[in-house]
């Protein structure tokens, strides 16, 4: 489940035997949109992505390498920073080879973050929210990686002051019952996309 049929983590395969058939970067940048915009009555060319957990991940990268393709970007529960975390070393070392380590940055929403070192204008609000009771949250999705890569780049003292954020409370429905979750809106540094509508907040069920 966390390679292979199901989790192509959106990239183009490079090593043997996967880089046969696993281009699900390809086919979702390229072949799907085509198919869309022929077959059904799409508006060519306006599209936004979005995906939770590696759809998640998929999102952000996909958007990040491809801001004018895409009029917004969000993610539930996203892998943040997968070439820190082993569900990310698995599935590059498998994809890439003896390449994962260069290959994985480029498909790594934080290090291309890292990396670019200036806003995404096409992106005014990006919104990821995360469930903060995820099992996964510390070690595999790791969104305080993301937010990291944005405040490293601020120099904006009042970005700075925003991106402390407000703590405010919200209910969430689990089944039958009422649940208090907490929910954490941060603006983040302008210099990186301005990741302004940052929730880390459980979802309702």
């Amino acid at each position: 489940w966390d390679l292979g049929t199901g989790a192509g983590f959106y990239v183009d395969a490079t090593a043997a035997p996967w880089s046969a058939n696993y281009k699900m970067y390809t086919y979702v940048t390229e072949e799907l949109p085509a198919l869309i915009e022929a077959e059904l009555p799409a508006a060519p060319g306006l599209m936004a992505i979005s995906g939770h957990s590696m759809g998640g991940h998929g999102a952000l990268t996909i958007a990040f390498k491809n801001p004018d393709k895409y009029a917004s970007v969000s993610a539930f529960s996203p892998i943040c920073n997968p070439t820190a975390v082993l569900w990310g070393k698995k599935a590059f070392g498998a994809y890439f080879g003896s390449d994962a380590d260069a290959a994985g940055k480029l498909h790594d929403a934080t290090e291309i973050l890292k990396a670019r070192g200036a806003p995404f204008a096409q992106f005014p609000d990006i919104l990821i929210d995360q469930g903060l009771d995820d099992q996964f949250l510390a070690e595999q999705l790791q969104p305080e990686a993301l937010e990291a890569a944005a405040a490293a780049e601020d120099a904006d003292d009042d970005a700075k002051a925003a991106a402390d954020g407000a703590r405010d409370a919200a209910t969430a429905r689990a089944g039958s019952r009422e649940k208090a979750a907490r929910v954490l809106t941060r603006t983040l540094p302008a210099l990186y996309v301005r990741l302004k509508a940052v929730r880390f907040g459980r979802l309702p069920l």
